[in-house]
């Protein structure tokens, strides 16, 4: 359903937003943006997000995780003149992933996922 066709049905909001929302995960863009582009209400996504967060495991932030993210830095360390075997992420929680050189990403994906989720 286009989302600027006719209002859907209060039975059909929850899978409505639902939808919503898990285009707005993999899109990379803010709430805002989003919503504008879709000429959704800020406010209704934000509350639907808040409601549906735990079921589809939204991020907590303003901006849906995504990887197509440009001028993004990272942080290297080299200790004694060469660049350790492996990397650490440090997530904006202040937690963080020391990963090997060799990993599967699809794991690192749902790794910081969960890492990123308050307990």
């Amino acid at each position: 359903m286009d989302t600027r066709s006719r209002k859907p049905r209060r039975s059909e909001l929850p899978a409505y937003w639902r939808r919503q929302l898990l285009a707005w995960s993999r899109s990379g863009l803010t709430q805002v943006r989003f919503c504008r582009e879709r000429g959704l209400s800020v406010a209704a996504f934000t509350l639907w997000k808040g409601k549906l967060r735990d079921e589809l495991r939204l991020p907590r932030g303003r901006r849906a995780s995504s990887h197509h993210e440009k001028n993004r830095f990272i942080e290297v360390q080299v200790r004694n003149g060469q660049v350790s075997g492996g990397y650490e992420l440090r997530l904006t929680n202040g937690r963080r992933i020391a990963v090997p050189d060799r990993f599967d990403p699809e794991m690192l994906r749902r790794l910081i996922q969960v890492a990123e989720t308050p307990c």
